[in-house]
């Protein structure tokens, strides 16, 4: 039913009208559907000369958070007429998060690492002195230890059974260690895709769809989870 109303305002070329049912239908705080979001502005897109309405429904949809960027660039990308400037500060606003967000791996790289560092110079110190063990308590449950148990050179314990088939590497220190190489790697891809990413955005003639196929590869993609 709604979007049979979408469909009147569109064929009546009513485009104030279809902004007004598109914010009252697609509000899914009130139980609307947000994919309408997507289609009124597939329609402004395709209709040509609508730059103004194009650029209302997109900082709607910002606004509300309605829709994932890479899928308004993807929209946006259909035109052969719409000019990035058109929604410049929505494309601006989007690579400013996602600069803050890298910005906040590198600040947890950067921690990471220099725990990283602190390991493999406890490890070196370890594998030169002796090391006591004196665990009482199995780090995974909080029980007693008992044998067999399975002691690491960081310093935990665990019993055997709490480990299962994983004793090869301490399960409270390991992911760590893991998330630092991980994020090591992704910053490095980061920084060769975003070289790329300004290099053909002042070659390319439709800015949207660089932007666009940078977002789905993953440019603007962080790693903030692997922090967290």
């Amino acid at each position: 039913a709604h979007r049979e109303v979408l469909r009147v305002h569109m064929e009546a070329a009513d485009y104030a009208g279809l902004i007004g049912a598109v914010t009252k239908y697609g509000d899914a705080s009130r139980g609307g559907d947000p994919q309408l979001w997507a289609e009124v502005l597939q329609y402004f897109v395709e209709q040509g000369g609508c730059e103004a309405e194009v650029a209302e429904v997109v900082a709607r949809i910002e606004a509300g958070g309605v829709l994932p960027p890479l899928v308004v660039l993807q929209l946006l990308a259909r035109s052969r007429e719409l000019k990035v400037g058109a929604v410049r500060g929505y494309i601006g606003r989007q690579l400013a998060r996602e600069a803050a967000a890298a910005a906040r791996d590198r600040e947890g790289a950067a921690r990471l690492a220099g725990e990283s560092a602190s390991l493999k110079a406890e490890v070196g110190r370890l594998r030169s002195q002796a090391r006591v063990f004196q665990a009482s308590r199995c780090a995974a449950s909080g029980g007693a230890l008992e044998l067999p148990a399975v002691h690491f050179l960081c310093g935990h314990s665990f019993n055997a059974r709490a480990l299962g088939d994983n004793d090869r590497e301490c399960p409270l220190c390991g992911p760590d260690l893991r998330r630092v190489l991980d994020i090591r790697k992704n910053l490095a891809a980061s920084a060769t895709q975003q070289d790329k990413f300004f290099t053909e955005l002042r070659e390319a003639g439709d800015g949207f769809s660089v932007v666009a196929a940078h977002f789905g590869r993953g440019l603007m993609n962080h790693t903030a989870a692997a922090t967290s």
